[in-house]
């Protein structure tokens, strides 16, 4: 018998995937379209049908047993869920009497799927993959929601007590969500991930970078401030007399328009406390002046005033070569649900330490 993750639970198991195959700082910098990374869809066995799916409770039982074995925090984070009244979720077929209970909820799948929908994470354990996860979530979640997962996604989230050495092994990217979507029946949820696969960008490093991309990068008549293109985390090579200022070959921004010569920064991480951070972050910013970029800086502060945020980014914008016109009362409100639906997500799914 094979068990066939789905929904939360599949979710669960690629955030524990993704942390216990991670990659280094330096390869997430300087990885781009043409130099990424091992996707799971390249490292796992693939299929696109559900072969002999366990459906009882005894049967999905032993295999997750084994699996939390595999996958102790993972599995074990979900158990804990379990007792809170959030049952494990699967995909099992067609088959007469199969319901659902307070610790199993079973979807029943019987429609053909796109290659590699589903990966053997364990033996027996075929998981949906990252791109069919986004599918079913997208039945469940808000179009703000599934923004902030695609963004974990296609991101590499730090991985506690790494200290930044290591981060998250990205589990896809915005082209592939985009990819197996156009191959799924045109349903309702469906439009709705193709939607918000489209806004997607690759290599967000951070729940907060998360937010201000999403917030800054989004079209305006869904909720965002529209800026135009903007790339994550990407790698921008130093002149001889940058690398002599930062004593490094190159810098990595928050978010970059290297082409139009304007980077914006979020500065609001712990590490910025040091005295080491500081005089790092000041050869950094000196050098990209040497180079011609203006560096512009938002504080957690200014990111939740609304207004302050948007005169800040209205001035990125116009250096992006977008003029940013102002708002009007609908345009308020809608943004101001976006930033509520991310920031549910993010709530819900990385609550804060106590």
């Amino acid at each position: 018998m094979n068990m066939y993750p789905s929904h939360r639970f599949a979710l669960q198991l690629w955030r524990s995937w993704s942390e216990a195959h991670p990659v280094t700082l330096r390869e997430f910098h300087l990885s781009g379209k043409r130099r990424g990374f091992e996707l799971p869809s390249r490292l796992l066995s693939g299929s696109a049908v559900l072969k002999a799916p366990a459906s009882t409770h005894g049967e999905i039982a032993a295999i997750f047993d084994e699996l939390a074995q595999r996958f102790p925090k993972g599995a074990g984070s979900f158990c804990v869920s379990l007792v809170e009244g959030s049952p494990l979720e699967v995909l099992v077929g067609r088959k007469p009497g199969v319901r659902s209970s307070s610790s199993v909820k079973r979807h029943q799948c019987d429609r053909g799927l796109p290659r590699n929908a589903f990966l053997e994470i364990a033996p027996g354990v075929w998981n949906s993959s990252p791109e069919l996860v986004f599918a079913q979530m997208a039945s469940h979640l808000t179009y703000g929601e599934l923004l902030a997962l695609g963004y974990e996604l296609c991101g590499s989230y730090p991985i506690a007590g790494q200290d930044g050495f290591l981060v998250r092994r990205p589990l896809t990217t915005p082209e592939r969500l985009s990819a197996f979507l156009e191959q799924l029946s045109d349903i309702r949820a469906v439009k709705l991930a193709r939607s918000a696969a489209a806004q997607v960008r690759r290599k967000s490093a951070s729940i907060m970078e998360t937010e201000v991309a999403i917030v800054a990068l989004t079209p305006r008549r869904r909720g965002g401030l529209g800026l135009p293109g903007g790339r994550l985390n990407e790698p921008f090579n130093l002149s001889e007399r940058g690398r002599r200022i930062a004593r490094q070959k190159y810098v990595v921004g928050d978010l970059c328009w290297w082409e139009c010569g304007v980077v914006l920064e979020y500065d609001g991480r712990a590490v910025h406390g040091s005295n080491e951070a500081r005089i790092r972050d000041s050869r950094r910013r000196d050098a990209l002046l040497a180079e011609g970029v203006e560096v512009v800086t938002v504080t957690s502060a200014q990111f939740a005033n609304v207004y302050e945020f948007s005169e800040i980014a209205a001035s990125v914008s116009e250096k992006a070569g977008k003029r940013f016109r102002g708002w009007s009362s609908e345009q308020v409100e809608t943004h101001m649900e976006l930033r509520r639906q991310v920031r549910k997500f993010h709530r819900e799914h990385f609550p804060p330490d106590n």
